[in-house]
Parts: C-alpha cells; structure tokens; sequence
C-alpha cells in the first residue's frame, strides 16, 4: 500500500528589480507579495505552496578612493591598481544574483615638497621639523607624515645664521640736516656716539660713530648794476634783471652751501646833447645846450658846445654827450646828424593855350624833394612841373619853393612877363572853301587860336536842314565829305558852333561868328 502525503510548503524567493518571476504554477509576477497556490498531486492528494516574494535592489555605487604615491589599492574583484583612473566592475547580488556596477575613482595624491629659510641670529639654535635641533648653516632634509592626507611631504630649510655686528666708523658729515644717526637723531654737533641697535632680524648689534660735522653756510647780501649790464652770481650765472637770486655750491668739505644776491638794477641817467639829426646850411653855427649839466660833449666841428657850421663842407657828422650818475651808471647820447647839401632852384616856363606850364630845373635824382610855385605869392602848384592854367597878361612875379628830405627850404623868385595866348580880335569864319585837291582852300577851317586851345563844336547842316558832319578837336577838319567819307555836292551849307570856354552869349567878339553859311565849290 502507497501512503501520499499532503504538502504545506512555505519559501522566501527574491527578483531582480525591474524583472518578474515565475511562480510554481507557472504564472509570471512582477510585484512584492504573498503568493498561494493550491496542487492535487498524481496521487489526488492536496498540497499547498505559499510564496513570499521580495524584489532584490541592483546597485550602481561610485567610490572615490585617494592613494599617496607609492600606494595600491584592490577593487572588488581582487585586481591590484597603484594609478590614478576610474575602474568600473560588474558583480552579482547574493540574493537573486543580480547584476550591480561599482565604479572605483583613484586619484594620486603627491607628496609635499616646501623650501624654505631660516635666518637667524648668530649663536641662536634652529629646531627644524622633525625636532632635530640646526647649530650650523646648512641645508637640511626633513620627511614628515601630513596631517592632512597622511601622505608623506619633504621639508628642505636653508640655515642661515647672520652675525652680530660691533661696528666703529669715523664720519665727515654736513650740518645741513642732510645725515641722520641710524636711531634717526639729527646730529647737533660733533663727536664719539653709541648706538645699541637691532639688524631687520632682530640681531643685537653696536655701532660707534665717530663724528665731524662740517659746516654748511645760508649767506646773502645785496648788489647792484646799471641798466643794460650782467651781474655774475657765484656758480658763474649771469644775471640781468633786478630781484632775489640763489646759488647753491660746495664747500671744500663738500657740503651744500646758498648764496642769496639781492639784485638791484639802477637805471641809466636821462640825458641829451640837445643835437638834432640834421641841420640846415642857412642855419650857420648851433649853439647845445646839453642836459643834464655837468656831463662830457665831444664831436665833429665842435668848438666848446657850439657846431661850428659856417664854412664846413656838406655831410654826415657827430657829437655825443655823456653822464655819470651818483651810483656809477654811465649813458651817452650820441647823434650823427647830416649838414645838409644846399640847393639853388631853378625854373622855366611856357605858355601854350593859356595853359602855364611849369617846369623845375633842379637836379632831383631820386625825387626826394617837395616844390611849391608861388605867382604874386599865391601858391599856385605843388609838383615839380606842374600845369596851370592862366589867362592874364602883364608882367608876374614867379617863385619857386624847394624842400629837401631834411627840411631844409630854399626859395627863388623872378619876374616874368606873361602873355594871355588866346587873341579874340580879328577872330572870322570863313564862308567859302574849294576842296579840289589843290592844297589851297582845301577845308573849312576856324582861327588857329581857337582849334588849339579851346573845346569847340562845329555842326554842319545841308539846305535841307540835315547834319552832314561835326567837326570837333578830335575829329579831322571838315573837307566837302560826310561822316561816312562820301563827298557832298557843291552848294551853300549851314553851320553852327559852340565853345565851351566862350559861350557866344557871353563873347561879343564871337557872337557874329557862332553860326552862318558855307559855300562849298570843286
């Protein structure tokens, strides 16, 4: 006989986290639970399995790790590593075996290596880093654990020990405020001084000074020029206009020294000889009077303080004057002045058309002179040859007046018999004129004394009452022809004049003339 058992069974099965699982009676679960499932095994007997399901976490760690040169390091899977890097490794959880990363990051950490000095005072001991104590200079190697990182650091010190000084010194210096004790005292006189002073370490040290101190000198005084001179200050400077001026030089022991000059510039006395820059011949001798008395004339044709003038030839000459003030300050005046040339002037004379013209014989070269013409002592004209016009007769009194570059005036004067050029009396028209190329009564003319001086108008009229020509004393005489230059029949013309400086209504002696006929015959 075959005994079957009934089944009760009880497990804790696990799934990775993100899969299923697969139950016993073949059904597939995702989810944390309790699961019952009920069999009727082959031989009809009732079994029941109860599942606690649990879902098993997989993992992705980061693990930094930090190793000292010379250090290793075992990952997870039992490899060594002794570098720097990132090593990732894949494993199985215990549960379920499912898969979980874990990253290794290494990083190096290096060594300190510190240089430094230490200086200190002669005789004092040094206790470098490891405790060990330094009495001599020299470089000194220490390997220390930091307590930072427990990574092993190098510490190099330069030893150096620096002395104590005891210092004697014998100084020149300047008392000028310039030297200072090394305390930073300023000296007030000479002598032996002591000093217990410290080195920038704090080194104890003496220094004994044995000093002279040398005078440095502040001098002023006043001086004085005149006008127009230089002053040498002492450093060789020149100086010219009046004020405070300082110059700073070296005494034999080398110490700065200033020179103050308080300048003063007197002025040059005011003076004159009283000489002008030029005189006349006509003048004859000039009396100075020089201001201000007291003083020295000297000069060319001098004679005491008169300018001995009469009978010296024309030219340039001349005299100075000089005075000595009370502060030593001398001036002179000195005057070159021209004795003039003396001129004698000349003139001549026309008349032409009652026109007077004038004209100066002087010798004028450079045109330098001024002229003045003077009839019955009227001025008249102001230019060497001037026009003037003049309608009298009679006898004149003529005068000419000749200024030269230096003022000099020199006048002539003579008399002169004038004549009035235009002669009206038995003044005519003629009334007939043959224009055959005979040259004899050829053109219809009008007294000379009229067409050479005087501003006429003639108009010509035919029978007709036309104007054929004008004849004025620009144009040519009139000679049978028009304005055109065509020839005009025989016959008896008309004409008219005019003169400006007679008017006909005015002139008695024109006024039978100042219109008529013409007869003009080939």
């Amino acid at each position: 006989m075959t005994v079957a058992y009934q089944l009760e069974v009880e497990s804790t099965e696990y799934y990775c986290e993100g899969g299923s699982y697969s139950l016993p009676d073949g059904s597939e679960v995702n989810e944390e639970g309790t699961y019952i499932a009920e069999y009727v095994s082959v031989e009809g007997c009732d079994s029941i399995v109860t599942v606690n399901l649990f879902e098993q976490s997989t993992y992705d760690f980061q693990m930094p790790i930090q190793l000292c040169a010379g250090e290793t390091f075992t990952l997870p899977d039992g490899t060594i590593i002794d570098e720097p890097g990132t090593f990732p490794i894949l494993l199985e959880t215990a549960l379920a075996q499912c898969d979980s990363s874990i990253t290794t990051v290494v990083s190096m950490l290096q060594p300190f290596e510190t240089q430094n000095t230490l200086a200190l005072c002669e005789g004092e001991p040094v206790v470098l880093g490891d405790g060990t104590v330094a009495t001599e200079e020299g470089i000194y190697t220490v390997v220390l654990t930091s307590q930072t990182n427990g990574c092993d650091s190098t510490v190099t010190s330069n030893v150096i020990f620096q002395p104590n000084y005891d210092i004697s010194v014998t100084l020149d210096a300047c008392d000028d405020g310039s030297y200072l004790f090394p305390d930073g005292t300023l000296p007030t006189s000479s002598g032996v001084f002591n000093f217990d002073l410290q080195t920038t370490l704090g080194c104890d040290s003496s220094v004994t000074i044995d000093l002279t101190l040398n005078p440095a000198y502040d001098i002023s005084y006043n001086a004085a020029i005149c006008a127009g001179e230089s002053y040498t200050m002492p450093d060789g400077s020149a100086i010219t206009a009046a004020g405070p001026y300082t110059s700073v030089l070296q005494t034999t022991a080398g110490c700065d020294s200033s020179i103050t000059i308080q300048l003063t510039v007197n002025p040059l006395p005011e003076l004159s000889s009283s000489a002008e820059d030029s005189y006349c011949p006509y003048d004859g001798n000039i009396e100075l009077t020089p201001t201000p008395s007291g003083g020295t004339l000297s000069g060319d044709l001098l004679n005491g303080n008169t300018l001995q003038h009469e009978g010296a030839e024309p030219g340039t000459y001349a005299v100075s004057y000089s005075v000595t003030d009370g502060n030593g300050c001398t001036n002179i005046d000195l005057v070159e002045y021209v004795l003039a040339m003396p001129i004698e002037p000349t003139f001549d004379f026309e008349m032409i058309c009652n026109e007077l013209e004038l004209v100066s014989t002087v010798n004028d070269p450079s045109q330098a002179y001024g002229y003045e013409w003077y009839l019955e002592n009227e001025l008249v004209a102001i230019f060497p040859n001037p026009t003037y016009f003049f309608n009298q007769t009679g006898n004149f009194e003529m005068g000419l007046s000749v200024t030269d570059p230096y003022g000099c005036i020199y006048t002539s004067s003579q008399e002169v018999y004038l004549q009035n050029a235009l002669n009206l009396e038995g003044f005519f028209v003629p009334n007939v004129f043959t224009p055959n190329g005979d040259n004899y009564n050829d053109a219809f003319l009008i007294p000379s004394a009229v067409s050479a001086c005087l501003n006429y108008n003639v108009n010509i009229f035919n029978r007709w009452g036309q104007l054929v020509y004008t004849m004025t004393p620009l144009t040519a005489v009139f000679v049978g022809k028009d304005e055109a230059g065509n020839e005009l029949p025989e016959g008896v013309y008309y004409y008219t004049m005019d003169i400006l400086e007679y008017p006909c209504e005015e002139t008695p002696e024109l006024q039978l003339f100042c219109s008529g006929t013409i007869s003009l015959f080939r």
